[in-house]
């Protein structure tokens, strides 16, 4: 469920970096892409375990 959800919930990244800057650069966008979605993995994860 909380890789679902970290993919589901950052797609808003892309989609905003692509409506500001008006394309997809791999070399941004995949960090930032991987970086939201560990970052989703991780708090849920801790939020889950509370």
């Amino acid at each position: 469920p909380q890789a679902y959800l970290g993919l589901t919930f950052n797609w808003g990244a892309l989609l905003g970096w692509a409506a500001v800057k008006g394309s997809l650069d791999p070399a941004v966008v995949l960090p930032l892409y991987a970086s939201g979605v560990c970052w989703t993995l991780v708090y849920d994860t801790i939020y889950a375990h509370q």
